[in-house]
C-alpha cells in the first residue's frame, strides 16, 4: 500500500512539474512574439561605386584596384567592404532622386571602416559619390 501511496505522489508531482513547464514555455514564447514585433527591421544595402569619368572613354585615371568601392549601407552607417586598401581622405556625398545634396562627410576612407550618419538620410538617398584621389565615385541605390 505504501509504494502505492509513493508511486502516485511522484505521478503527481511530475504532473503539476509538466504543466508548470508547458505554461512557462507558453509565456516565454508570447514574450519572445510581442519581442519581435517591437523590433524594426533594418534595410541594408550592398552599393557598388564605380569610377565616373565625365563620359569620356579615359578610364586611365585611376589603377585598376580603385575602378570599385563596395560599400554596405544601412540606416545609420556605411561600412567599406571592398575597394579602399589603404588609408587615405575622401569625401562621400549623398544625394535625392532629383540631384539635392542631403548629407556630406569627410572622413578616412580604409577598408573596414564604418562611417556614422544622420538617421532617416538613407530612405531618401539614391545616389551616393566618393571623391577618392581625384576621382568621383558614383554607387546606386535601388
Amino acid at each position: 500500500m505504501m509504494h502505492f501511496f509513493q508511486y502516485f505522489c511522484i505521478r503527481i508531482l511530475i504532473i503539476r512539474v509538466m504543466k508548470v513547464l508547458v505554461f512557462i514555455f507558453i509565456v516565454f514564447s508570447f514574450l519572445g512574439v510581442s519581442a519581435e514585433e517591437n523590433m524594426s527591421i533594418e534595410k541594408e544595402y550592398d552599393v557598388v561605386c564605380s569610377i565616373y569619368n565625365g563620359g569620356r572613354h579615359n578610364s586611365n585615371k585611376a589603377p585598376l584596384r580603385y575602378n570599385r568601392i563596395l560599400l554596405q549601407v544601412t540606416e545609420l552607417m556605411v561600412s567599406v567592404v571592398d575597394g579602399a586598401d589603404s588609408p587615405q581622405p575622401s569625401v562621400l556625398s549623398f544625394y535625392s532622386g532629383d540631384g539635392t545634396l542631403l548629407y556630406r562627410k569627410q572622413c578616412i576612407l580604409e577598408n573596414g571602416v564604418v562611417i556614422s550618419m544622420a538617421p532617416d538620410i538613407i530612405n531618401k538617398v539614391s545616389r551616393i559619390t566618393i571623391v577618392l584621389n581625384d576621382c568621383e565615385f558614383i554607387g546606386f541605390i535601388k
